[in-house]
């Protein structure tokens, strides 16, 4: 269940820039409070988005995207990406 909900909040921020978020590519370490997301492609139009209207993106590939989560101490704790 938890898995599904992070799932749609990645989907609404993250899918204007990047292609290929899904449950399959999601690792989740919910006790320790880690995310990481596999092989995601970035979009062309993901600059543009950003400010950046003159640039596009040719080809673009993410890798691997770390999330560390600090859940015991959510409102005083930094979050890692």
């Amino acid at each position: 269940m938890l898995e599904k909900v992070l799932e749609q909040l990645l989907l609404r921020f993250l899918a204007p820039y990047v292609d290929g978020i899904s449950r399959e590519r999601l690792r989740l370490g919910v006790l320790a409070g880690s995310l990481e997301l596999k092989d995601l492609r970035v979009k062309r139009d993901a600059l543009a988005l950003l400010g950046y209207t003159t640039l596009r993106v040719k080809d673009g590939y993410l890798g691997s995207l770390r999330l560390k989560v600090p859940w015991k101490h959510l409102y005083s704790g930094k979050l890692s990406v």
